[in-house]
């Protein structure tokens, strides 16, 4: 697992006008229940609905978000580009939310990195693997608070 140095990398020229990139597709409970639950569905809505209402810009990238209420609430944008433009919005970005339960490795996590995007996980995956070396990028969430 790894990423593009050609696409993802630190961009001094973009403007950071989203707070929040969630890298996540959009899935109803009955579709995959174990997959909804390890990836946190109900987190991640409630959280971003909680953020929006504060006045911040969130970015969901991936498909079937218009399944969702959330195309309600202002500050909650949605696009599904292939996964070659995703730096884009990464560089756009402050900050990459992953709140899922359990991840492999999360590629998203490296090339959001990368890109000069910081990380607000969950302790899986790279971010567990990570931590230490890069303290001031990366802000693990403790899962007991939720």
């Amino acid at each position: 697992i790894g990423y593009s140095p050609k696409l993802f990398k630190v961009s001094h020229d973009s403007k950071k006008d989203i707070d929040f990139v969630i890298p996540l597709r959009f899935l109803n409970a009955d579709e995959n229940l174990q997959y909804y639950k390890r990836k946190n569905y109900d987190l991640v809505i409630g959280l971003s609905k909680l953020l929006a209402s504060f006045g911040y810009k969130l970015l969901f990238l991936g498909p079937n978000w218009y399944l969702s209420n959330l195309h309600e609430y202002s500050g909650i944008y949605f696009t599904s580009p292939p996964h070659h433009q995703y730096h884009h919005y990464y560089h756009r970005s402050r900050f990459l939310l992953c709140l899922s339960e359990t991840e492999g490795g999360f590629t998203a996590f490296l090339e959001a990195l990368a890109s000069g995007c910081m990380v607000i996980s969950h302790d899986v995956g790279f971010a567990s693997d990570f931590k230490s070396l890069l303290p001031s990028l990366i802000h693990i969430l403790d899962k007991s608070h939720h």
